[in-house]
C-alpha cells in the first residue's frame, strides 16, 4: 500500500498533480494496470474530509443506498492512465466522487481491468452509487 501524505507538498495540489505522482511511483514498481492498488488511487482532501466528519465506522457501517442521513460521504477516487475524451464535457474526467458504501464495488469492479469510466458512464444513464 502507498500513502502520501504530506501536506506541505499536496495542499491545494491538482487531482492532475495527483495521478501523476501516483502514476510515477506505480511506474517504479513496475506493475502498470497488473493489480486494483495500481489501477486507483484514493484521494481524501479537505472537502472530502469534510464529509466524513462526525461520523463513527458504526454509523457508516449502518449506511445503505436507501437508508441514511441527509449528509453525503465520499472520498475521490482516481485511476492511473484512464482514458479521456477532452471534446466531450460529460465524459470521464479521470476520477469521480465516490460514496464510502460503494467503495468496495468498485475496488471489485477494477480487479478485471475494466475502466472507471465504465462507472462513470452508468452515472450519465442514471445509476447513482457513484457521483
Amino acid at each position: 500500500m502507498f500513502v502520501l501524505f504530506d501536506p506541505t507538498q499536496l495542499d491545494g495540489v491538482s487531482i492532475d498533480s495527483i495521478r501523476a505522482r501516483f502514476e510515477e511511483w506505480v511506474d517504479a514498481q513496475g506493475q502498470r494496470d497488473k493489480f486494483n492498488k495500481y489501477r486507483m488511487c484514493i484521494v481524501i482532501d479537505e472537502e472530502c474530509l469534510q464529509t466524513l466528519l462526525g461520523t463513527s465506522a458504526e454509523a457508516l457501517d449502518q449506511e445503505t443506498q436507501y437508508v441514511r442521513d441527509k449528509t453525503v460521504r465520499y472520498v475521490k477516487v482516481l485511476e492511473a492512465w484512464p482514458i479521456i475524451d477532452e471534446g466531450d464535457e460529460d465524459e470521464f474526467p479521470g476520477w469521480m466522487k465516490c460514496w464510502s458504501h460503494a467503495l468496495w464495488d468498485l475496488w471489485s469492479m477494477m480487479g478485471d481491468g475494466a475502466e472507471m469510466s465504465l462507472s462513470w458512464d452508468k452515472i450519465i444513464v442514471g445509476f447513482t452509487l457513484w457521483a
